[in-house]
């Protein structure tokens, strides 16, 4: 991992998760080896006013889910056809909430954390149903 300050984070690089082989273990006796890049900021709380909530990815159909959110005094109101809800902790930037997967048509949870890299307002990770998409909140 690298930290530095840049445009799009405040951290950034590989990390990797190495099992060894082990004949005698109960789980992944061949063992694995997988990386992952990883991103991250330096927590601001938002100054955001008014902006747009964009879901992509996550199992989602394209062109995945965007409606309209407002700050104000802590509380998020998020207006469209989507059925978000999100609450958002500005000390710490943690969100929580749920959104219609169109999909499925029912309601799937979403969570995570807001930063401000490399999206201007926010951004955040939700989970799909075997892989997390993007949440970012821009101005």
């Amino acid at each position: 991992m690298t930290f530095e300050n840049l445009p799009n984070s405040d951290c950034d690089g590989p990390v990797d998760w190495i099992k060894p082989p082990r004949t005698s273990g109960s789980f992944y006796p061949a063992g694995f080896s997988s990386s992952l890049g990883l991103q991250a900021a330096k927590y601001a709380q938002p100054a955001l006013a008014s902006g747009t909530i964009t879901l992509d990815g996550g199992n989602l159909p394209a062109p995945g889910i965007m409606d309209n959110l407002t700050i104000y005094q802590n509380k998020v109101t998020i207006t469209g056809t989507n059925e978000i809800t999100l609450t958002v902790t500005p000390r710490t930037g943690a969100f929580n909430g749920h959104y219609l997967n169109p999909a499925t048509n029912k309601k799937a949870p979403l969570s995570g954390v807001i930063y401000q890299k490399p999206a201007s307002a926010g951004y955040g990770l939700f989970l799909g149903a075997d892989q997390s998409g993007p949440l970012e909140i821009t101005p």
